[in-house]
């Protein structure tokens, strides 16, 4: 087996330094009587295994972008980033390459260091995103098993989506001792917070309940 590739032994860098990014989808969506479609994309850090998951409403350019930028917001912008060929990325990359281009000298200078370098794998090659391409289907049979094939809002699918985040950053990176004496193994969610994770389990939507917003509140019924 060959090395490690560098993108995954960052020591010392902050998470999402490298990170691996990919679309799935689409999940259907009811905005009031009509549907919607709507994407997930996961951002993967390559060192520390942590998943960060958005939402985004198309597979185009802007959408990706503005979901990036809240990505970036919250766990910091990113060094490099490693994904498909995807219309969507290299799209944004050549928009972003641009918009640098465009800068003033000063500016360019200024923020040279804060540029983010884009990976792309080769064409009709998946198997070069494997790290998070197998998170992917565990996403999904995640969201399987919570919304069945239930059509929710956009809120409760949101909603889920944060919540298997929670999840997947919840499993362990090293083995699993069964012996309550021996020190828990660290996860994801241990390196991002600072803290071991106590989130309750994902709520199962039974199809066959109603979920109704009332003016005194929520009610549910069978």
């Amino acid at each position: 087996m060959a090395d490690l590739p560098e993108a995954r032994l960052r020591i010392g860098k902050p998470a999402f330094h490298s990170t691996g990014m990919d679309c799935f989808g689409p999940y259907t969506i009811k905005i009031g009587r009509r549907q919607e479609k709507r994407w997930g994309l996961i951002f993967k850090c390559m060192t520390t295994r942590a998943v960060h998951l958005e939402i985004v409403a198309s597979m185009d350019a802007d959408a990706f972008l503005m979901a990036f930028r809240r990505f970036a917001a919250r766990r910091g912008s990113p060094k490099e980033l490693f994904c498909d060929c995807g219309t969507n990325f290299i799209g944004a990359e050549r928009e972003l390459r641009e918009c640098f281009r465009d800068m003033s000298g000063e500016l360019q200078e200024k923020l040279a260091e804060r540029q983010v370098k884009f990976h792309f794998n080769p064409p009709s090659a998946p198997h070069f995103g494997g790290t998070w391409e197998r998170e992917v289907k565990s996403i999904k049979n995640a969201l399987k098993c919570c919304l069945k094939e239930r059509v929710v809002p956009e809120a409760v699918l949101q909603t889920v989506l944060v919540e298997v985040e929670g999840l997947i950053n919840s499993k362990p990176l090293g083995y699993a001792s069964s012996d309550i004496a021996d020190t828990d193994p660290i996860t994801p969610n241990m390196l991002l917070m600072g803290r071991r994770d106590l989130m309750s389990p994902p709520v199962v939507i039974n199809p066959k309940e109603e979920i109704r917003s009332r003016n005194s509140g929520s009610t549910v019924r069978s």
